[in-house]
């Protein structure tokens, strides 16, 4: 998915450039929440997580995938909606 994602920024770049550098800020802050995620499942705290206790790197990475990913996206489909930025120039 990230891979992709990538790809997708890169494609965009020439086309417009504002929106690379947000989809690519995004991709940033996705992509240090699953690092730290995935140290801390490393350090041993995964044992601590799989009871339950949501805590740390894995409820920060869980928090942005279920609510902070989908609220930046709908806060940029609107400002494209009211910007005029999805019209398809007919």
């Amino acid at each position: 998915m990230m891979a992709s994602a990538v790809w997708i920024v890169l494609g965009t770049w020439s086309s417009g450039p504002v929106v690379a550098i947000g989809l690519a800020l995004f991709l940033v802050a996705t992509l240090v929440l699953l690092v730290r995620m995935v140290r801390g499942i490393g350090d041993g705290r995964w044992a601590l997580d799989q009871l339950g206790e949501l805590r740390g790197p894995s409820f920060d990475y869980i928090v942005w995938m279920a609510i902070g990913a989908p609220m930046v996206m709908v806060v940029l489909l609107v400002l494209l909606l009211v910007t005029g930025g999805l019209t398809t120039g007919r």
